[in-house]
């Protein structure tokens, strides 16, 4: 997935590690079903606690421990 700023709002995650971002974006997606346009606004920290939230969410319903 490519990520462009063209001036419209959203964050920059430049500084992110390479695939990061998709990777939490997916795990996020899956979860809680957020249209795409709304995660990319996230800031990569904010984006790395729904992510943790969703895992844990996810562990709980299928009693991973």
């Amino acid at each position: 997935m490519e990520r462009r700023d063209e001036g419209g709002g959203g964050q920059s995650h430049g500084s992110a590690e390479p695939g990061l971002v998709e990777h939490l974006i997916a795990d996020i997606a899956f979860h809680f079903h957020w249209p795409l346009a709304e995660l990319l606004e996230m800031e990569v920290t904010e984006l790395l606690l729904w992510q943790r939230l969703a895992v844990e969410r996810w562990n709980r319903a299928n009693r991973v421990e």
